[in-house]
């Protein structure tokens, strides 16, 4: 009995965010009628990072975002938000960015947040494999091999159907253009039948 499998190869990517946080200078305590945000957390996707903080303060007037990153080497101010926002979005340039928040109000700035460090890796875009082939190598194993974007691509997840609709995930290959045995379903068994006398 044959046994028809379709295969497809599908690239794999991966944004690595690395976070660390810092305290605040025990010398800067700005304007001490405004309580100064806490909390501090910053998570990237792709080129995005999301600040989100936690509001002490009940008479501020906006908050001030600052960040520092491979352009400036100190904190910087870079947008204001309204008061009672507790949330910032920045198109970040890739690489270390450092960022931290002040409470504001017309007589001055809070002490800064905690300040929030991280890594932001920009994502390529990544396209589908091309010009993938079959060759069986033996009845347990058939030679896959494709073109694939090298530059982009962290690996390849292999998946197989026998119907060409639903797909199974059947293994993975690090990051190049591969070549690599994929073991095929054995085949089904047979019955024996005794011949006619």
């Amino acid at each position: 009995m044959k046994i028809s499998h379709t295969f497809a190869v599908m690239e794999t990517f991966e944004s690595r965010t690395l976070m660390s946080v810092s305290p605040t200078s025990g010398g800067d305590h700005g304007n001490p009628d405004l309580h100064a945000p806490t909390n501090l957390t910053a998570s990237a996707s792709s080129n995005q990072v999301t600040l989100n903080w936690q509001d002490n303060s009940d008479n501020e007037t906006g908050f001030v975002i600052y960040r520092m990153d491979s352009a400036h080497k100190t904190l910087f101010p870079i947008a204001f938000v309204p008061s009672n926002t507790t949330t910032f979005k920045d198109k970040a340039p890739s690489g270390g960015n450092a960022y931290a928040v002040r409470a504001n109000s017309p007589t001055g700035t809070s002490a800064p947040s905690n300040i929030v460090t991280l890594m932001v890796q920009e994502i390529k875009p990544v396209t589908a494999p091309t010009k993938l082939k079959s060759a069986a190598r033996s009845t347990t194993a058939i030679d896959l091999s494709w073109d694939g974007d090298t530059n982009a691509a962290n690996g390849y997840l292999i998946l197989r159907s026998t119907d060409g609709k639903t797909f199974t995930q059947v293994g993975t290959t690090p990051n190049a253009s591969a070549n690599s045995p994929t073991p095929a379903s054995p085949p089904a068994p047979t019955t024996p039948t005794k011949s006619s006398p």
